[in-house]
C-alpha cells in the first residue's frame, strides 16, 4: 500500500480526538483509519478548533528546537572542563589543584545553566487543560495581572485592561493567565519608581490585540531576543516567564513583539479570535 493511499475501496480517513501524551504540547488531533463508508469532507477534521491546537503543536516544537539548540552549549561546556580537570589529575607529578578546581567549578556552573532550561519542560506539563475553550481575553488579563499586582514595588501601579473590549480566543485559559502574569512581573522589575503598567485589550480585523505598556528601557536588549533564552549569570538572570509568554501566545496562533518608543516599553501581542467571533 502506498504512502497515503488506502487498499480498501470506499475507506476513509478521519481526525479522531485522542489524549495528548504531552500535556499541554501536543495536538489533541491524530490521524485514523477508518474502514468503509464514504468519504465527507466535512468530517475532515472533527475538532472544530483544530487550527488552535496545530499551532500549539508548532510553537511546542519550535519551543523544543529552541532547547534542543541551547542545551548543547552548557552541557558541551561542562563536558570540556570535567575533561580538562580529568586529565591534569592524572599528570605526573604534584597536580595543579587550584585549576583543576576551576575547572570542576565551571562544569558545575554549566550544568546549572542546562538544569534552569530544563525548567521549561515542567511548564508545559502544566500548562492548561488538554482540549481549550473558547475564553474572553480582558477577563484572562485582569486575573493573570492580579496575581503580581499586589507584589509591585512601591510606588508602581497595575491598571487592568478596561472592559470595553470583550474578544474571545480559543485556547487555555490558565496558560494564558499565567503568561500575563510573567509579563506582568517583569513590567513591574523594569519599570521606572512612580510609574503606571498598563494593560489594555482590542478586537478589529479578525484578531484580538493585547499590550502592555510602561516606562521603561529594553537597555542593550535587542526586541527580538527579549522572548529567548538568556545565559546571564546565575541569579541574575530575567528568567524562563518571558520565554514561556512568547510560547502561549504562539501556541494562541499569535505572535508577540517588543519595542522601545522614547521612555515607553511596548509589548503587543496579537492572536487570532476565536471562531464563534469571527464575521463570516
Amino acid at each position: 500500500m502506498g504512502a497515503g493511499r488506502s487498499s480498501h475501496r470506499g475507506a476513509r480517513l478521519v481526525w479522531s480526538e485522542v489524549s495528548a501524551p504531552l500535556r499541554g504540547g501536543l495536538p489533541l488531533g491524530a490521524l485514523c483509519y477508518s474502514p468503509g463508508g464514504p468519504y465527507h469532507p466535512e468530517e475532515t477534521i472533527s475538532a472544530s478548533h483544530f487550527p488552535s491546537h496545530r499551532s500549539r503543536y508548532r510553537a511546542t516544537v519550535r519551543l523544543f528546537r529552541q532547547l534542543r539548540h541551547d542545551l548543547a552549549t552548557p552541557l558541551s561546556g561542562a563536558a570540556l572542563h570535567l575533561e580538562v580537570a580529568c586529565r591534569r589529575l592524572s599528570q605526573g607529578g604534584e597536580p595543579d589543584l587550584k585549576r583543576i578546581l576551576e575547572n570542576v567549578r565551571m562544569g558545575q556552573l554549566e550544568v546549572g545553566y542546562a538544569s534552569a532550561m530544563l525548567d521549561v519542560l515542567g511548564e508545559v506539563v502544566r500548562a492548561g487543560d488538554e482540549d481549550g475553550a473558547p475564553f474572553p481575553l480582558a477577563e484572562a488579563v485582569a486575573n493573570g495581572a492580579a496575581q503580581t499586582a499586589a507584589s509591585a514595588p512601591r510606588g508602581v501601579s497595575v491598571t487592568p485592561p478596561e472592559p470595553l473590549e470583550t474578544p474571545c480566543v480559543f485556547g487555555w485559559r490558565r496558560q494564558m493567565e499565567q503568561a500575563v502574569a510573567d509579563l506582568t512581573f517583569h513590567a513591574l522589575t523594569s519599570a521606572q519608581p512612580e510609574t503606571s503598567v498598563t494593560w489594555q485589550v482590542g478586537n478589529g480585523a479578525g484578531e484580538a490585540t493585547v499590550s502592555l505598556r510602561f516606562k521603561g528601557d529594553l537597555g542593550d536588549t535587542r526586541p527580538e531576543q527579549l522572548f529567548a533564552m538568556t545565559r546571564d549569570a546565575l541569579g541574575q538572570s530575567r528568567g524562563l516567564g518571558l520565554l514561556l509568554a512568547r510560547w502561549t501566545v504562539e501556541c494562541h496562533g499569535g505572535e508577540i513583539t517588543a519595542e522601545q518608543a522614547g521612555d515607553e516599553v511596548r509589548f503587543v501581542a496579537r492572536m487570532p479570535l476565536s471562531r464563534q467571533e469571527v464575521p463570516s
